[in-house]
């Protein structure tokens, strides 16, 4: 049974990682995605800090370079909603060092934890066996 290709983000993370200076022509070239997915994703990591802009920016062939490479597992991107429902991107978490960053300087978005399972007590103590 073949092994299923990794997710489009993940993808993108790790030639990312391998290439360190990269246009998204050549992004989605090595990682078979859409230049429309592959630009949403690196704006995101640049405006969080994890990529930033490689010399002058021009219109074709803008480089990127990546300046906060935390490990192999890629960046997830934070959703939250607003008051009328609309779905807003919060921000970046980082799943290597499990820390939040904002998009633009802001403050990160609070990181929500699950509560821990915690059992009822048994409604009938077990009794004592007679000796």
């Amino acid at each position: 049974m073949p092994t299923p290709k990794p997710k489009m983000h993940e993808r993108l993370w790790r030639a990312m990682r391998i290439m360190r200076s990269f246009t998204l022509d050549k992004l989605t070239a090595a990682t078979e995605s859409t230049p429309h997915e592959a630009s949403i994703y690196v704006h995101l990591l640049r405006r969080s800090g994890f990529v930033s802009f490689q010399g002058r920016r021009r219109r074709s062939g803008t480089r990127f370079i990546l300046v906060r490479d935390t490990g192999p597992k890629q960046p997830k991107v934070l959703y939250g909603r607003d008051d009328t429902g609309r779905m807003l991107k919060l921000g970046v978490y980082d799943r290597n060092t499990d820390k939040g960053y904002g998009l633009d300087g802001n403050p990160p978005p609070p990181l929500m934890r699950p509560k821990p399972i915690v059992h009822p007590k048994p409604r009938h103590p077990r009794r004592k066996a007679a000796g």
